[in-house]
C-alpha cells in the first residue's frame, strides 16, 4: 500500500526541532522620547534560577491557548505591573530559532509608563536611545560551541571516519554597552534584527 502523499499538499511545515523547542515571546517595548523613542530593557532579579543578572527584553514562555503575541503582552503586564491597554502591539519583528528555543519579538509602544516593575523577577529596568542604537556599531566577539560525543558514537558507521568525536561551530557574539549595562547574547540578537528593519 503506497503512502499518502496528499498528506504533503495540506502539510503546514514546522522547523525542525520546532515542535519540541521552548516556545517565548518577547517585547521590544518602545517608549516616546520627543523625536525618538527609547526601548525599554530589563535586569533580570539576582532570585531568578536561569540568568540572573542578565540584560534581556519583557516576555517569557507561551502557555498553553495563548498566541506569542498574547504571552508578550502578558509577560510584559506582568514584569511591568502595568495594564495590557499601555501596550499597542505595531508588529512582530524577526524570529529567533536556535538552541531548542522559538522566540517571537513583539514590537509595541509602551504607554504611561512609570518605571514599575515586579521585583520577583526584575531587578531593574533602564532605557536606551533607538537612535544610540542605531549609531552606535555592536562589539563582536568571536564564538565557538563544540558538540562533543561519548564513547559508545558509531564511528565505524560514519563513512570514512576514524574517530569522530564531535564538531564545532563558529559565530559571532554580539555586545551593545550602555552606560554599565551589557546587552548581549538572544537579547541583543533580537535587536540587532529590529534594528535592520527601521
Amino acid at each position: 500500500m503506497f503512502p499518502d502523499l496528499e498528506r504533503i499538499k495540506k502539510h503546514n511545515p514546522l522547523l525542525i526541532g520546532e515542535k519540541e523547542a521552548l516556545k517565548a515571546a518577547v517585547c521590544i517595548a518602545l517608549i516616546e522620547n520627543g523625536d525618538d523613542y527609547d526601548v525599554l530593557f530589563e535586569v533580570r532579579s539576582s532570585s531568578i534560577p536561569r540568568q540572573p543578572g542578565e540584560v534581556c527584553l519583557p516576555g517569557g514562555v507561551v502557555e498553553e491557548g495563548e498566541t506569542y503575541e498574547e504571552t508578550a503582552v502578558r509577560e510584559t503586564c506582568e514584569e511591568l505591573l502595568i495594564l495590557p491597554e499601555q501596550i499597542q502591539i505595531i508588529g512582530v519583528s524577526d524570529i529567533m530559532f536556535g538552541r531548542s528555543r522559538l522566540v517571537y519579538p513583539y514590537v509595541g509602544i509602551l504607554k504611561d509608563y512609570q518605571g514599575t516593575f515586579s521585583e520577583r523577577e526584575v531587578a531593574e529596568t533602564f532605557r536606551v536611545p533607538l537612535h544610540y542604537l542605531k549609531e552606535t556599531p555592536p562589539e563582536m566577539y568571536a564564538a565557538e560551541t563544540s558538540t562533543r560525543y561519548d564513547d559508545r558514537f558509531p564511528d565505524e558507521l560514519i563513512w570514512g571516519s576514524k574517530s569522530f568525536k564531535g564538531y564545532s561551530q563558529k559565530s559571532e557574539e554580539i555586545y551593545y554597552l550602555y552606560e554599565g549595562h551589557v546587552i548581549w547574547g538572544m537579547t541583543a540578537r533580537i535587536i540587532t534584527a529590529f534594528l535592520k528593519l527601521i
